[in-house]
């Protein structure tokens, strides 16, 4: 007869309802994060299922990535699509009853887990997006019932979820214990997301790297591509670094500038010389892949995908010192950060340095890839999308109790 032994903890599978304000095909930052996630959940015993807004000629369901994806009816003028969004979702959660809600952002998303959480009980996690003067915390308390909607949020929220050390902070200096905050920075797929093999060839292959890709895109330019991946809107500054993309011009003429993304002003980049518009894309990686830099001057962010993306990839980057910018990047040794703004530096500053900047590395094609395999070796040892799946995965079955013994 063998001897008896204590049950090994067995895991149960908990039902995850993630509650976001856009989702595919809409792409952004955390729509393409969670995208990736949501696989990964399934294979760590996670059920997860999205709850977004309606959009024109959308499904009401469908399942992507292996998730369910329920779209909730929003019409009208913007104050009642998100009134329907909340009630509407709030329906959806009260039936379902998931053992875990996880709310992406602190706005409708956060409110409609809070009143849930009144109701049935249920536990939920609020992810924050971005920090600074136009990040999470700061826009919900601006909004109507802003400071009631932000004590609901101090007061019901189980658990914080902060993807920069600078988003920490703010969550200190609101007074959120650190029992109810975890770190949890966004991670990439480093498979997906990877040079190609011109790019590992040295320094002096980047005639190479640009005859390779012309297979691959046979109308780019055998010349410096600098790339910008994300929405086309004031914050991100776009439209200022394009518009100054002649002071890289004077020097290097055959420079590109390629934009990514759409948004309300991508009107504004129409005939500006070597500045092309790309609009929404579904293959990101491989643009990233076969450019040469990758630039931001977004003057918020939380941690942003992009900008992991760009680095897993092989770009050489050149920043604004935002959100978690420091926390992924060593300035001049694995990227280039740019900042921080301040009463002696204007926007107009930063983006003539990133311009500065640009000129420079284009001039050096070997600190280039230089920063650039760095760049890759960094995101590799720290911001896996495997290793940002445990930790939520994790704080899942804690709050669902889907760890127990056999």
């Amino acid at each position: 007869m063998s001897e008896s032994s204590t049950p090994e903890p067995s895991v149960k599978p908990v039902t995850v309802a993630m509650v976001i304000q856009n989702y595919l095909p809409t792409v952004g930052g955390a729509e393409r994060q969670l995208h990736s996630l949501n696989p990964l959940f399934i294979d760590r015993g996670i059920n997860p299922i999205v709850y977004t807004r309606s959009r024109p000629g959308q499904p009401r369901t469908e399942t992507l990535n292996g998730a369910k994806v329920v779209r909730v009816n929003c019409v009208g003028p913007k104050p009642m699509q998100s009134i329907m969004f909340v009630l509407g979702t709030l329906w959806h959660l009260i039936r379902t009853r998931p053992d875990v809600v996880h709310a992406y952002d602190t706005l409708t998303p956060s409110l409609t887990a809070g009143l849930n959480r009144l109701v049935t009980g249920t536990p939920y996690m609020t992810k924050l997006l971005r920090s600074g003067d136009l990040g999470d915390l700061n826009r919900l308390a601006e909004k109507p019932l802003g400071k009631a909607r932000l004590a609901l949020l101090k007061r019901s929220v189980t658990k914080f979820v902060a993807i920069s050390h600078d988003l920490e902070h703010e969550l200190s200096d609101r007074g959120i214990d650190n029992d109810r905050r975890v770190f949890i920075p966004n991670g990439v797929d480093t498979e997906r997301f990877k040079p190609p093999a011109a790019a590992n060839a040295g320094s002096g292959d980047v005639d190479a790297r640009w005859a390779a890709r012309r297979d691959v895109f046979d109308d780019w330019p055998t010349a410096p591509v600098v790339v910008i991946v994300g929405r086309v809107s004031p914050e991100k500054r776009v439209i200022e670094l394009a518009k100054k993309w002649q002071q890289v011009l004077n020097s290097h003429p055959d420079a590109w500038l390629y934009v990514v993304g759409e948004g309300p002003l991508s009107p504004q980049l129409d005939g500006l010389a070597n500045v092309r518009f790309l609009g929404r894309r579904e293959d990101v990686p491989t643009i990233l892949r076969w450019s040469d830099m990758y630039v931001s001057a977004s003057s918020a962010e939380g941690l942003s995908n992009a900008l992991l993306e760009a680095m897993a990839s092989g770009c050489a980057c050149i920043v604004t010192d935002v959100g978690g910018v420091a926390d992924v990047m060593t300035d001049n040794v694995d990227g280039q950060i740019v900042g921080p703004e301040g009463p002696t530096r204007s926007a107009d500053d930063i983006v003539d340095d990133i311009t500065g900047h640009v000129v420079k590395l284009l001039s050096d094609p070997g600190a280039r890839i230089d920063l650039g395999s760095k760049a890759r070796q960094a995101v590799v040892d720290r911001y896996s999308l495997n290793s940002t799946a445990d930790s939520l995965a994790g704080e899942y079955q804690t709050l669902g109790g889907g760890t127990g013994n056999s």
